[in-house]
């Protein structure tokens, strides 16, 4: 039978030592029906010069945006460009991305075993010390508000036919089928940084069924296994502060299209954040700053969804 066509994306942004690795890695799969749409946020290191050095087989389509897009524009822009082409399947990925010979074949397998009756699939991401990455831990299917933030710690995968579903998952292995691309149309470009693959996994989450694939695993190399914090935002440096803004707008935005019971918690989230900012942090005036004009922007932010 003839393999199914799997385009991938992978976005890199002045990281070129670990866009190499990850590079070297997706052409040793065994799976081989495959192409790979490398999407360069117009990088200001040598990572054009490394590209044009290493990488030049007909497995990789190169692009360069011409500005910096973020991942979310990176994502919107590459997926734009590997759904237009032929395939059957788009597979996400950011730069420090490592992934196993066979990650991409169990991906298609799980597919073909659940007859194509899925939206996205969510490998299974672990910090290269082999544990579970934190910040890519996806969301169960039922816990809305995502309190079982630490269920894949602890899991016990004693049935192996057993499907986990999900609702949320990271733009780290995210195989997500062409068809569904075209019907919920692209990730939110506006979103710049931050929650663009919370918003897009949950608007899948309308209309499909998803499923976390624990047979295809990749490797995250993040500096430090952790996820995203409150504390992390009290503690952050002065010139990282404006990156938060991202945050608490598009998180606003989410909230508040996922209904009123959303938007509440997450106004209540808000007042929170801004009582350990005072209670806690340096810098008080300039985070709460952030915070007030990212939830500000949230309330009126709303960005068209683009279709191919």
């Amino acid at each position: 039978m003839k393999q199914p066509k799997i385009n991938i994306v992978v976005v890199t942004f002045n990281r070129s030592e670990l866009l190499k690795e990850c590079l070297n890695a997706l052409l040793a799969q065994h799976y081989e029906n495959y192409k790979v749409y490398l999407i360069n946020n117009a990088s200001t290191d040598n990572t054009e010069e490394m590209i044009k050095q290493n990488f030049t087989c007909d497995s990789i389509v190169y692009y360069n945006t011409g500005e910096n897009l973020g991942g979310a524009g990176g994502f919107n822009y590459g997926i734009r460009k590997a759904a237009s082409d032929d395939c059957d399947y788009i597979w996400l990925m950011d730069d420090d991305t490592i992934v196993k010979e066979d990650s991409l074949e169990k991906l298609v397998q799980y597919a073909d075993k659940l007859n194509n009756d899925f939206g996205f699939l969510s490998s299974f991401v672990k910090f290269t010390d082999g544990t579970p990455c934190q910040m890519n831990i996806p969301t169960l299917y039922g816990d809305d508000n995502n309190k079982n933030r630490e269920w894949l710690n602890t899991y016990q995968f004693t049935d192996p036919e057993e499907k986990i579903r999900i609702i949320h998952g990271t733009f780290v292995a995210f195989f997500v089928r062409k068809e569904v691309v075209k019907k919920v149309g692209l990730p939110i470009k506006e979103f710049f940084i931050w929650a663009d693959d919370t918003e897009y996994s949950l608007r899948i989450s309308k209309e499909y069924k998803n499923y976390f694939c624990k047979d295809s695993v990749v490797t995250h190399k993040m500096k430090e296994n952790k996820a995203s914090t409150l504390n992390d935002f009290i503690t952050c440096s002065p010139e990282r502060v404006g990156r938060y803004y991202y945050s608490y707008r598009n998180k606003f935005y989410i909230a508040k299209n996922r209904g009123s019971k959303a938007s509440f918690r997450y106004r209540l989230r808000i007042l929170k954040h801004m009582i350990f900012v005072l209670l806690k942090s340096k810098d008080k005036n300039k985070k709460l700053k952030v915070i007030c004009r990212g939830s500000r922007d949230g309330r009126k932010f709303a960005p068209e969804v683009e279709y191919i």
